[in-house]
């Protein structure tokens, strides 16, 4: 009898979310082709050696337009009736 493991990156997915193995490979192609990730081995990636200071500069940039506050103040729209 075989048991089902959870690989670690299925905890960060929201449940609703259908990621399908053509949406995958579709994405880990592209990484590869920009050369951020590496394939080991069928089905093992890594991070590129010489992909760390760009990835690291995404995922800082991701974090400071996540973390900063907006810069007006909310307006309320007029509604459409």
């Amino acid at each position: 009898m075989s048991t089902y493991r959870k690989a670690a990156w299925e905890n960060t997915v929201p449940r609703r979310t259908i990621v399908t193995s053509g949406q995958l490979y579709h994405h880990l192609r592209a990484l590869q082709s920009a050369r951020l990730i590496t394939q080991r081995r069928r089905g093992e990636y890594e991070l590129a050696p010489q992909a760390m200071p760009q990835v690291v500069s995404i995922l800082a940039a991701a974090f400071d337009l996540a973390h900063d506050p907006p810069l007006f103040p909310p307006i309320d729209l007029p509604s459409m009736e």
